[in-house]
């Protein structure tokens, strides 16, 4: 199922995030950028962030 995220997603969603950013080909992102960074410019009320969900995960 995809559906918007929620509060509780945000970690997760920055788990992933941050496995990206340290690769360092994806995003324009450097290595030093913080979950709270993230939280405010992609996980906010102003963005629509969606999240995949199988079987409650």
């Amino acid at each position: 199922m995809i559906r918007p995220a929620e509060k509780q997603d945000v970690e997760r969603v920055w788990q992933r995030f941050k496995a990206i950013i340290d690769e360092g080909v994806y995003f324009a992102y450097d290595h030093t950028t913080t979950r709270e960074q993230i939280e405010a410019s992609w996980v906010n009320l102003r963005n629509l962030v969606y999240v995949a969900e199988k079987k409650g995960k």
